[in-house]
C-alpha cells in the first residue's frame, strides 16, 4: 500500500518538506512512498516531489498575487498529476 498523500491538501511548508524528502529520496524512501518497486517507482517519486515543489510555488504566487504564475504552475502541477500511476493520485 502507498503513502502518498494528497499533495493538494498540504500547507507550503509541507509540500516543501516533501519535496526535501522525496527529490533525493533512497530507493527504499522510495518504495515505501509508492507502495511497492514496480518499474518507474523511482520516477514516480521523482514527479511526486516535483508536483509538491511546484505546488508550494503555486501557493506561494497566488499569497504575493501573482495570479498568472500561479496559474502556470497549476497546470505545470496538472500535467504532472496526469503522468502519476492512478493508483497514486488522490
Amino acid at each position: 500500500m502507498n503513502t502518498v498523500p494528497n499533495l493538494d491538501g498540504l500547507a507550503i511548508e509541507e509540500l516543501e518538506a516533501f519535496h526535501a524528502k522525496y527529490s533525493s529520496a533512497t530507493l527504499h524512501e522510495a518504495a515505501d512512498l509508492v507502495g511497492d518497486t514496480r518499474r518507474g517507482y523511482t520516477i514516480a517519486t521523482q514527479l511526486l516531489a516535483t508536483y509538491a515543489q511546484t505546488k508550494a510555488l503555486a501557493m506561494r504566487a497566488r499569497e504575493l498575487g501573482n495570479i498568472v504564475g500561479a496559474l502556470a504552475h497549476e497546470f505545470t502541477c496538472e500535467n504532472i498529476y496526469n503522468l502519476l500511476p492512478e493508483d497514486l493520485r488522490w
